[in-house]
C-alpha cells in the first residue's frame, strides 16, 4: 500500500506541474499583435486615402505599451506591414504620412526612407507627409521622397545632420578606483569602449564616418526636393530646425496647414472627389478620429533616454529635445 501510495503521489505531483506549467504558457503577459484591420476616420466616398503615423523615436526596439497593454513591433516593421497591406489594395488613391518624431537612428531611419521610396516606386500613388508636431532630423530625412510635405503651424522642421554619441566614464572610474584592462588586436580596436576619451587620430577617423551619414542625409534631401530648394544645401544642412514660416521659404516644405489640408491636397493629387479616409489597426482597437495613434507609443523623453543609454556608440539622426 506504501509503494501504491508512492506512485500514486508521484503522479499527482506531475499532473499538477503539467497543469500549472500549461497554464504559464497558455497566459502571455501582453497580448500577441492581431491583424491589421482598417477603420475609416473621414469620409465616406470609395476611393481611400491612407493615414500612416511616423512617430516617437525611429529605433529597432519594440514598442511596450504599459502593464498588460498592447505593444507592437518596432516602428520600423510597422509601418512595413502597413505599406504592404497598402500596396495590395486597389482602392488606395493617396497616402497620408502624419508625422510627430524626433528621428532616431540612423540604420532605422535608412530602412523606413527605404520601405517609403520602394512603395513609390511599385505602387505609383501620391505621397503626402504632414508634419504634426516634429519632422526634425530621421523623421525629415524619412519623408523626402514624399511628393508634398505640409506642416503644421506649430511644428518643427529640419535639423538634417548626424552625430556619434559615446559615453566616457574615464573620470568616473577614477573616482571609484576602477580599473580597465584590455587586450587587443589592433591599435584602435577599443576605440568605442568606453573607458577612455579617443585620441585625436581615433576622433578623424570617426568623422569621416560622421560625414559619410551626413553627405548620405543631404543627398537625400536633394534628390526629394530637388529645385524647391531656394537656398544651397549647406546653408539649410547646419543642424538647425526651423520654424514652419522658415522652412517654406527655404524649400524644405511646400505649405503650412492642417491634416485635413494635408489630406485634401492627396485627394487633389490623386484627382478624386469620392474619397474617404482610413487608417490601420490592430484587431480590437479603438481609433475614433484622424488625430488618434495607431499603436502604442512611449513616452518620447523615456524613449529618447532608454535609446541614449544603450551600452554600445550610436550613429543618430536624432534632434535632442530638453535635459537628456
Amino acid at each position: 500500500m506504501k509503494v501504491l501510495g508512492k506512485a500514486f503521489g508521484m503522479k499527482l505531483i506531475t499532473a499538477v506541474y503539467l497543469l500549472t506549467t500549461a497554464c504559464i504558457v497558455n497566459i502571455p503577459l501582453t497580448p500577441k499583435l492581431g491583424e491589421l484591420r482598417e477603420i475609416t476616420v473621414l469620409g465616406e466616398g470609395k476611393d481611400k486615402i491612407l493615414i500612416v503615423n511616423i512617430s516617437g523615436v525611429i529605433s529597432w526596439e519594440r514598442i511596450n505599451g504599459r502593464l498588460f497593454g498592447p505593444s507592437e513591433a518596432s516602428i520600423v516593421s510597422r509601418i512595413k506591414e502597413e505599406l504592404e497591406k497598402a500596396e495590395k489594395d486597389e482602392q488606395i488613391k493617396a497616402i497620408v504620412f502624419k508625422v510627430d518624431s524626433p528621428g532616431g537612428l540612423v540604420s532605422a531611419s535608412e530602412a523606413i526612407y527605404n520601405e517609403i521610396k520602394r512603395f513609390k516606386e511599385r505602387k505609383k500613388v501620391p505621397l503626402v507627409a504632414y508634419i504634426s508636431t516634429l519632422g526634425v532630423s530621421g523623421s525629415y530625412y524619412v519623408i523626402t521622397p514624399c511628393d508634398i510635405i505640409i506642416a503644421s503651424p506649430a511644428s518643427l522642421v529640419g535639423s538634417i545632420g548626424v552625430y556619434m554619441l559615446k559615453p566616457n566614464i574615464e573620470k568616473l572610474s577614477e573616482k571609484v578606483g576602477i580599473e580597465f584592462e584590455v587586450i587587443k588586436g589592433g591599435k584602435h580596436k577599443d576605440s568605442l569602449l568606453f573607458h577612455r576619451k579617443m585620441t585625436d587620430e581615433e576622433k578623424q577617423k570617426y568623422q569621416k564616418i560622421i560625414d559619410y551619414y551626413y553627405s548620405k542625409f543631404k543627398e537625400k534631401v536633394i534628390e526629394g526636393r530637388g529645385s524647391k530648394l531656394k537656398k544651397d544645401i549647406d546653408e539649410i544642412a547646419d543642424g538647425s530646425a526651423f520654424s514652419p514660416a522658415e522652412a517654406l521659404e527655404i524649400g524644405l516644405i511646400d505649405g503650412i496647414g492642417n491634416i485635413y489640408s494635408a489630406i485634401d491636397d492627396a485627394a487633389k493629387f490623386a484627382k478624386t472627389q469620392n474619397w474617404k479616409a482610413i487608417v490601420y489597426a490592430r484587431e480590437g482597437q479603438q481609433v475614433p478620429t484622424i488625430w488618434a495613434e495607431t499603436y502604442v507609443k512611449e513616452d518620447l523623453q523615456n524613449s529618447i533616454q532608454k535609446l541614449l543609454l544603450k551600452e554600445k556608440p550610436l550613429i543618430l539622426y536624432i534632434y535632442p529635445l530638453g535635459d537628456i
